[in-house]
């Protein structure tokens, strides 16, 4: 039995709407995962930092300030990319809601709107790859500062007290 129409906007509705959030929604998970991993590690290191009598030679500031900065700079860019990609949810949403009260409020589909939602699904991969490309800063800049931060604690148990 064919589908009417308006159970065939439905559906890819429904298809539109499930591929595009897998993606984002792992995007959504790595940031939080990492941004809990960084903001942890920012709060046990400063704590360890000010509660330690040890004085700091320059190796072991560096590491510190470092790790510090990498670390705060990851919780930067998981910032920007979980407000950017719900800048690019909401024009999603309004695409979508144009879109669907076009075609099924009246079935005279306005142009302009799908248009627009055709040029965003075409841009869909070029925004992949450049949310991609910031998760990949974010983890390096975490990397980073988990390095630092291990590289501080093995250069801090070797100095002499």
């Amino acid at each position: 039995m064919p589908l009417s129409h308006e159970e065939l906007v439905e559906y890819i509705e429904k298809q539109m709407e499930t591929n595009s959030h897998s993606y984002f929604e792992t995007v959504m998970d790595f940031l939080k995962w990492n941004t809990a991993l960084a903001v942890g590690a920012i709060l046990w290191f400063g704590n360890f930092i000010i509660n330690t009598s040890k004085p700091l030679n320059t190796t072991l500031q560096v590491t510190a300030y470092s790790s510090l900065w990498a670390l705060v700079l990851a919780i930067g860019v998981s910032i920007a990319l979980f407000f950017l990609v719900s800048r690019y949810f909401n024009e999603y949403w309004v695409l979508c809601s144009e879109w669907r009260e076009s075609v099924v409020g009246n079935y005279d589909p306005d142009t302009h709107v799908i248009n627009r939602l055709i040029a965003y699904y075409k841009n869909l991969p070029k925004t992949a790859k450049m949310f991609d490309r910031y998760l990949f800063l974010q983890m390096i800049l975490l990397c980073a500062g988990m390095g630092f931060f291990v590289g501080f604690i093995i250069a801090f148990k070797q100095t002499p007290t």
